[in-house]
C-alpha cells in the first residue's frame, strides 16, 4: 500500500531539490558556474539575464512535457 504523503516527506523533497539546484547534478554545472558563463557573454546584464532565464524556461518546458 502506498505511504501517504507528509510534511516530512515534501521537506526531505524540497531539501533534495533545492540541493541539485545549487550545487548541481553530475554532468552539469552548479547555479553559481551556469551564471559565471552568462555574466562572460556579450551585451549588457539585463540582455544576458534575459538570455539565462529563456534558457531554462526552454529547458523546464521540454523535459516536463516528455
Amino acid at each position: 500500500m502506498a505511504e501517504k504523503l507528509s510534511q516530512g516527506m515534501i521537506m526531505k523533497a524540497l531539501d533534495y531539490g533545492y540541493d541539485k539546484a545549487i550545487n548541481g547534478l553530475p554532468g552539469m554545472e552548479t547555479s553559481q558556474e551556469l551564471a559565471i558563463s552568462y555574466l562572460t557573454g556579450d551585451g549588457s546584464v539585463k540582455d544576458r539575464a534575459k538570455k539565462l532565464v529563456r534558457w531554462q524556461v526552454a529547458k523546464a518546458s521540454v523535459v516536463s512535457h516528455k
